[in-house]
């Protein structure tokens, strides 16, 4: 009989010591839970692979924007610049109707107004 007691108590201890912490069914619902966790890692990793692609793409199409603005902005400085030059050239042509002075001479003095460039058409008339 003593024994069948030390043998009794040695399968309790083993099968305490195979199952710590519950029931069978915990461990079982553990593991099964694991390869979920790792279908969702992956499924993660897609969702922000695609969110990457997504924000790489509106950052090129950002770029291309930018770009777009920066040659506009040079285009309208360029159409500014040529605006301002045809304005003078009408300037001198009116001056130099009014002032009986060629346009090459008004060219060649420094004004940067009708005004300024009438004062001294009239200062080179005048000598």
């Amino acid at each position: 009989m003593a024994e069948n007691q030390a043998e009794a108590t040695t399968a309790e201890q083993t099968a305490t010591e195979a199952e710590p912490h519950g029931d069978a069914t915990e461990t079982t619902q553990t593991e099964a839970t694991q390869p979920d966790t790792a279908i969702d890692w992956k499924a993660q990793a897609r969702k922000w692979e695609k969110l990457a692609k997504a924000n790489h793409e509106k950052a090129e199409q950002a770029d291309q924007l930018r770009e777009k603005a920066e040659k506009a902005d040079e285009l309208q400085r360029q159409l500014n610049e040529l605006n301002a030059a045809k304005a003078w050239d009408e300037t001198v042509a009116q001056v130099s109707k009014d002032t009986g002075t060629p346009e090459d001479v008004l060219r060649l003095l420094k004004a940067d107004t009708a005004d300024t460039l009438t004062e001294a058409a009239h200062g080179v008339d005048g000598e």
